[in-house]
């Protein structure tokens, strides 16, 4: 699920998202869109953006962590990375990592710290396929950057 106000957004992260596989891939424009879609039928990822109208990301990340297997549930946070402090405040409504946007295609795989955030990419979108990445995480990786590039 990508919950973004910003349309123009949606649209960019979804051709992306089309590049790596078919998903169903549902909308939602506010916070409070992305609780009522959760309630109905949870998602395995959320893209949530911080910054939107109705109920902003971090208080909609808090309220779907509370519900009944919301903790199963893997957000990735969007952000301007404008503001000090972003990425904590992520982490600290329950996120389980953080991107700044505007996001770039090698920002999904590649980070300072290669084992961490690459593997939890790699991981939430090996749930999103429905299979468990488990030791060989790094060979699938390696196999989905070559086909992406």
């Amino acid at each position: 699920m990508i919950v973004e106000d910003d349309e123009d957004c949606r649209v960019i992260l979804i051709c992306r998202l089309r590049k790596l596989g078919r998903f169903d891939i549902r909308e939602a424009a506010n916070g409070q869109q992305a609780i009522d879609a959760v309630h109905a039928d949870p998602p395995n990822l959320i893209f949530m953006d911080d910054r939107m109208p109705v109920m902003d990301g971090w208080e909609a990340t808090k309220r779907i962590r509370d519900m009944d297997g919301g903790g199963d549930v893997r957000i990735i946070a969007l952000a301007g990375g404008t503001m000090a402090g972003e990425k904590q405040k992520a982490l600290a409504s329950g996120c389980d990592d953080y991107l700044t946007k505007p996001i770039m295609d090698h920002d999904w795989w590649l980070d300072s710290t290669p084992v961490g955030t690459t593997v939890a990419y790699a991981t939430a979108i090996g749930a999103v396929l429905g299979f468990s990445l488990g030791t060989r995480a790094s060979e699938w990786l390696g196999d989905l950057l070559t086909s992406l590039w």
